[in-house]
């Protein structure tokens, strides 16, 4: 029993730490998820947790994998990469231009690059 309430601490902490470093208030969180306010600060009270449909919608929300929002430690590799990478979209998203080997590129090609760094980076885990 105590291990599923040290779990359900643990997110509720991940949780917390993802959506601030979002710039996310918990109603902001709660009207992405389609919940209520008051369930999204249970959750990171770890005083309730979550089906995995609002897991996977919060991962989808937050760009980031399961275990990284479940609190599991990854390799430093792995989070070093994640975090270098959500770094450089966030900077490259806010830029008025930005160029690749000298030739401009849009924000629509942006994201398609940043969306094809996850597809690979899901071959590259399964």
């Amino acid at each position: 029993m105590s291990s599923n309430i040290n779990a359900q601490i643990k997110f509720g902490k991940r949780l917390k730490h993802l959506r601030i470093s979002s710039g996310m208030t918990q109603t902001d969180l709660a009207e992405r998820v389609g919940m209520s306010t008051s369930s999204i600060g249970m959750y990171e009270q770890g005083r309730r947790e979550p089906g995995l449909d609002v897991i996977f919608n919060m991962c989808n929300i937050f760009e980031v994998h399961p275990n990284e929002l479940l609190g599991y430690e990854c390799g430093s590799q792995e989070l070093e990469i994640n975090s270098a990478m959500a770094l450089l979209k966030e900077k490259a998203l806010s830029c008025e231009k930005v160029t690749l080997d000298g030739k401009v590129i849009t924000k629509s090609m942006l994201e398609r690059l940043f969306y094809g760094y996850k597809i690979a980076e899901k071959l590259i885990v399964n």
